[in-house]
């Protein structure tokens, strides 16, 4: 008999119940069949009740291997008298001298069948899949699909705790690359483990996830846990690739401020959390998670410098709910220092409700991400709806909903980063697209470059760029702010696109309608090269606003194209260019520096301002009234009929 069978023990083994007769295969699913043990009505009409020595038909026997998880043999050389029915406590009570090869326990929510392994002698007693006898044989349960944590005594009563069930059952899998499934119920998670070397921050985790694992549940599958500041902890702590996680409900109760409950999924190195964690994790995919009052429903944080490295991160459907009177915060936080040691991040069609200290989607660090298709409420006054930081690059924020958010996105020394058709709706002058520089510690002179702010929609909310900080660093390189249509009431915003100091600024395409004060806003340096075309600005209705205002030194501007309903006020340098731009009820005018051409009907004396130089075309003049130049003063006089 190979080694991957089920076999009696060795004579005088002092365990089991002699049998003799025909020994043939019988497969387990063919087994489990004839014993009914899919099912409790099966098992009661097929089990509970039968003498020990349990008959099988012979029509059930045949040569078929078992794909199991945790146990890969072939049931053979088994009687119609080898399977015997016990409890988990009876089995590791055995120590006779007559022995079986397979039993059936009865325990509830544990039933299963349990074959002898005759060569494994130091696998540990789980009580799930492993039961180990007083005389150290190891029966191994039968089984395909996922690992139940029933099985390993979890109750899903909402009162015991399960929490060393629940890790029992995710090291089982673990070992085989299998499943946990926790079934409906409530699962009291009450027990705190600290980290094998923690950081400078005290707290530990109840649930530690190895790697090579799923763990799902279903349908009314909850666990929750109560938190104080002196047992804070994360739930489920990731400590290697492979891991997902999928249909859960976690809900905390605690009622501190901000901080004791920490994350519900996380994986971190460094302050705070495991130090000696050097491994790289990959291949993480978390999904249908819905989480309420939790610091962070999902957390990964390197900060110790160690080269640790997170890849191939996948979270989708994740549902957070903070709870502002206890004060949980935040949101999906995903923070690299130094910056690229996390990427080939997704995020999506997530939501994350009213946090209240941090950013609802936060990528600090993190290169080559996505996040799309997701929805933030609320935020706390420094933070964002989605939010980009310390050197965080090549990433999409694309089709996401930001609404009453401080922020709604934001993007601070960054690179490479696109915000595309994006809804973002505010209140009270907020910030709806925010980009700034501040430099950090990694790099303090970052430069903020290559953002691109595309087809976005914003209601009550504005586009901003400026620098940020008490003594921000760094600077901006390239911004291109394209297409996007901001609507306001003439007073729920000031300036709806407002730009400070950008190197290379593009400004095309965009429909600004019922800016308080001004639809477009830049201040500019020296060497700025700023292009403005094909906007169109308006007034939604009688608010005192004008369409474009350009402040600074700037000499290289282009306006093409544009039209700006609502005027025109002073636009910068001397030696830029501004091509055919038209107000609603003014001139068309043409302009290189200062010096206009302008177009329109009556006289320019009194009615037009301009520079000496100026030329001014009268549509509705006769032979001698209708060429103008402006030959004197900076105001509406000095214009000469020619």
């Amino acid at each position: 008999m190979n080694k991957d069978q089920f076999e009696r023990p060795a004579a005088g083994s002092g365990e089991g119940i002699d049998s003799t007769g025909t020994t043939e295969s019988l497969s387990r699913r063919k087994m489990l069949t004839a014993l009914g043990v899919t099912g409790a009505a099966a098992a009661a009409t097929g089990i509970l009740g039968l003498t020990p020595a349990v008959s099988v038909a012979k029509s059930v026997y045949g040569e078929v291997d078992i794909q199991a998880k945790g146990v890969k043999h072939q049931l053979d050389a088994l009687t119609e008298s080898a399977v015997q029915v016990i409890t988990i406590a009876e089995l590791r009570s055995l120590t006779g001298s007559t022995y079986a090869t397979a039993y059936y326990v009865t325990d509830h929510n544990m039933e299963g069948v349990f074959g002898l392994d005759p060569t494994d002698t130091g696998s540990a007693d789980n009580t799930g899949t492993i039961i180990v006898s007083a005389s150290g044989l190891r029966y191994k349960r039968g089984f395909a699909g996922p690992i139940s944590v029933k099985w390993f005594g979890a109750k899903g009563d909402g009162a015991n705790d399960d929490t060393s069930a629940l890790q029992a059952a995710i090291d089982a899998a673990a070992a085989e690359g299998g499943e946990v499934f926790l079934p409906s119920g409530t699962y009291n998670i009450g027990t705190r483990y600290t980290f094998a070397a923690p950081g400078s921050m005290s707290f530990g985790y109840a649930l530690r996830v190895p790697g090579n694992v799923t763990i799902s549940g279903t349908t009314g599958t909850l666990l929750t846990q109560a938190i104080t500041y002196e047992n804070r902890r994360v739930l489920f702590y990731i400590a290697g690739s492979n891991v997902v996680f999928r249909n859960l409900s976690i809900e905390n109760a605690y009622t501190i401020t901000p901080g004791g409950n920490l994350s519900s999924i996380e994986f971190g190195a460094g302050d705070g959390f495991d130090a000696s964690l050097s491994v790289p994790i990959e291949n993480v995919m978390i999904e249908n998670i819905v989480v309420r009052r939790s610091w962070h429903p999902v957390k990964f944080h390197f900060s110790d410098g160690s080269g640790t490295t997170a890849n191939n991160i996948l979270v989708r459907g994740v549902r957070s709910y903070h709870d502002p009177v206890s004060k949980s915060s935040g949101g999906i936080n995903f923070r690299s220092t130094p910056n690229g040691r996390i990427t080939r991040v997704t995020i999506e069609s997530c939501q994350i409700h009213n946090p209240v200290t941090s950013a609802g989607i936060g990528l600090y660090g993190v290169h080559e991400a996505t996040v799309t298709g997701c929805l933030s409420t609320g935020s706390g006054p420094s933070a964002a709806g989605i939010q980009l930081e310390n050197g965080a690059r090549a990433i999409a924020v694309t089709g996401n909903t930001c609404t009453d958010n401080i922020n709604g996105i934001w993007a601070d020394d960054s690179v490479d980063v696109t915000i595309s058709g994006n809804t973002v709706v505010g209140t009270g002058n907020v910030k709806g697209i925010r980009v700034t520089h501040q430099g950090y510690a990694d790099e303090p002179t970052k430069i903020t470059t290559g953002i691109v702010v595309s087809g976005n929609s914003l209601r009550g909310c504005r586009i901003v760029s400026e620098p940020f900080g008490a003594s921000p660093a760094g600077g901006f390189g390239s911004l291109t702010i394209t297409g996007n249509v901001i609507t306001a009431d003439g007073s729920s915003i000031t300036t709806a696109i407002h730009t400070t100091r950008v190197a290379q600024l593009n400004v095309v395409g965009n429909t600004v309608v019922g800016a308080g004060t001004y639809s477009l806003y830049f201040s500019t340096n020296p060497d700025d090269l700023l292009v403005v075309s094909m906007n169109m600005t308006a007034k939604a209705s009688s608010e005192n606003s004008v369409g474009i205002k350009v402040t600074g030194l700037a000499s290289n501007i282009n306006l093409v194209g544009n039209t700006f309903a609502n005027g025109v006020d002073t636009l910068g340098g001397e030696n830029g260019s501004r091509v055919a731009n038209a107000g609603i009820g003014g001139p068309l005018h043409w302009q290189l520096g200062s010096t206009r051409i302008m177009a329109g009907a009556g006289l320019p004396e009194l009615v037009r301002s301009a520079p000496p130089g100026s030329i001014y075309l009268r549509t509705d003049g006769g032979s001698t009234s209708t060429l103008f130049v402006k030959e004197t003063g900076t105001g509406t006089e000095g214009w000469v009929a020619k």
